[in-house]
């Protein structure tokens, strides 16, 4: 498509990789504006913004986007919410998710996902959590975007790997406990916890922790890595599952969230807290060959930032017409 005049408004609490990645594929087609929302103290500042925009997109449905989607409709402009899951997640037992966090942070979420124009998902499961929230209304289910260049199969070592918090408030969410439980059954491999660490985490002497380490080093680790595991407790979509498959890493993950529909038949996926059956399925594909491998890159080609790309901005130009 070529591009066009429309003024479009990026509106989000935090600058994160998916966030940026959509400010510049939208860039090539439209007029980009950003807005960072720090707190009530913008909603001036934002209404200037609003008005100068054809198409105001929020990214996850929070207090930001219900202030962009109030101030679209007072002022006749077309809004969009983005919803990535933690803004639709309850999950009370690990205080996790934006609808455990009160009555006003739900009422927020909700006016933003039933007033806007367009709600867009990262997930069919994603889309499944919007509608028990905000009815039967047409939810888009555009997947997460990966920059797929930047990750590439390299020679690969024993290692099995995953991505995570490795904190003691973090690691059930993303499964990193039971990834430790699974190094100790397979001691003969190497294990990589990369993510945020507490000196306090400890695992067997198999498992090594990089602690926070930028994306490019990510992608190093992942050229060298046979198994990539999510054994996560909840995953809305999954960004560092495409990463490792295109990476030519072969996928363990566990039966939650949408980490099933990411990983498809190029995988294993066990039931969420099986440590046996993820020891099993972990050694299995310590034995795969190149075929697997290759079958795990093109499952990554599904989410590449091309097909995100072409969605999002067909939807846009869909909005625009009317």
């Amino acid at each position: 498509m070529k591009p066009c005049n429309a003024r479009v408004l990026l509106v989000y609490h935090s600058p994160a990789t998916f966030v940026m990645n959509d400010y510049r594929i939208l860039s090539r087609h439209f007029q980009v504006r950003r807005f960072q929302w720090r707190g009530k103290k913008d909603l001036p500042r934002l209404a200037k913004f609003v008005l100068k925009s054809d198409i105001v997109l929020s990214w996850f449905a929070a207090d930001h986007a219900a202030a962009a989607v109030a101030l679209s409709r007072a002022t006749g402009r077309k809004s969009v919410v983005i919803v990535g899951g933690v803004d639709v997640a309850c999950v009370p037992e690990l205080g996790y998710g934006q609808m455990t966090r009160g009555a006003h942070k739900r009422f927020l979420t909700k006016f933003a996902l039933k007033k806007a124009d367009v709600v867009v998902v990262v997930s069919r499961f994603i889309k499944d959590e919007v509608r028990s929230i905000a009815g039967a209304r047409q939810v888009h289910v555009i997947y997460n975007g990966v920059d797929l260049t930047m990750f590439r199969a390299g020679e690969k070592e024993k290692l099995v790997t995953t991505i995570g918090l490795a904190t003691r408030r973090g690691m059930v969410l993303k499964g990193v406990d039971i990834f430790l439980k699974v190094a100790e059954s397979v001691p003969d491999a190497k294990f990589v916890v990369i993510g945020p660490h507490e000196e306090e985490i400890k695992g067997p002497d198999n498992v090594c922790f990089t602690g926070k380490i930028p994306h490019r080093e990510v992608a190093r680790y992942l050229s060298r890595t046979s198994v990539y595991c999510q054994l996560s407790y909840r995953e809305s979509f999954g960004m560092g599952v495409v990463e490792a498959m295109s990476s030519g890493c072969i996928p363990v993950v566990s039966d939650r969230g949408a980490l099933p529909e990411v990983v498809g038949d190029a995988g294993y996926i066990v039931p969420y807290g099986d440590v046996n059956a993820a020891v099993w399925a972990v050694e299995r594909a310590l034995q795969a060959g190149e075929d697997d491998m290759e079958k795990a890159r093109q499952r990554a080609a599904m989410f590449s930032l091309e097909r995100r790309e072409d969605a999002l901005v067909e939807l846009l130009y869909d909005l625009l017409s009317g």
